[in-house]
């Protein structure tokens, strides 16, 4: 764990982890600790392909083959920036377990919580100044107060369930939070949970608030007619 980052404060919200992680079912192989890893996370420089950048090309070599070469650059630069994404995302992954275990929260809490996003997007943040996002729920299978925000906003309940790959919340209420300075958060995109349902697809952005919820402002503004 980088020793600069605050640690979030789980003391008093350790119970309502499991309730909220209860109605996600989530997909993935898990590693030794039962983080969900393979591609997302793969890194080494085997991985990245050698870099054709500052060669000088032989007249003899056609416009169609520099085209080509061209091309090569870019793929092989995009490989290196995905590379670079993933060994980042696996840094905080790391950060972020480390964090959770040590404020006590159960491992298959754990697991749940870090792979309800897509890994190559996962970040912790400190945020930097305050800010709202947007928390849907159905009073049911999720209550206003909740760990899962987005700052996305969907025109329709489908999409919401959609993008958000909300398997059991129904999206019939819709609420803000207010997210102090301050707050340590985990930040990324919705994974998939097409195994589940094939319109689950995810990929919305996504904020998993951390410590006491009592530390966030939340407000009901709006009830869809059944």
């Amino acid at each position: 764990m980088n020793p600069n980052r605050p640690q979030a404060d789980f003391s008093s919200a350790k119970s309502d982890y499991r309730s909220e992680m209860m109605r996600r079912n989530l997909e993935g192989k898990l590693d030794g600790d039962g983080i969900k890893m393979g591609q997302a996370v793969e890194t080494g420089v085997s991985f990245i392909a050698p870099l054709v950048v500052g060669k000088v090309m032989p007249p003899s070599v056609a416009p169609q083959s520099l085209r080509s070469l061209g091309a090569l650059e870019n793929t092989e630069i995009s490989a290196a920036q995905i590379a670079l994404e993933r060994q980042t995302a696996a840094q905080n992954i790391k950060e972020a377990r480390n964090l959770l275990r040590n404020a006590g929260i159960p491992r298959e809490a754990r697991n749940e919580i870090i792979n309800s996003f897509d890994l190559k997007t996962f970040r912790i943040e400190r945020v930097s100044s305050t800010r709202r996002e947007f928390r849907v729920f159905d009073d049911f299978s999720a209550k206003l107060k909740g760990r899962y925000v987005s700052p996305d906003l969907f025109s329709s309940q489908t999409e919401i369930i959609t993008n958000l790959a909300l398997l059991k919340n129904s999206a019939t209420r819709f609420g803000t939070v207010t997210i102090p300075e301050s707050s340590i958060v985990f930040t990324g995109k919705v994974a998939p949970q097409v195994r589940f349902s094939p319109g689950l697809t995810g990929g919305a952005k996504q904020t998993f608030l951390t410590g006491d919820l009592e530390n966030y402002n939340f407000k009901e503004i709006y009830v869809r007619n059944k």
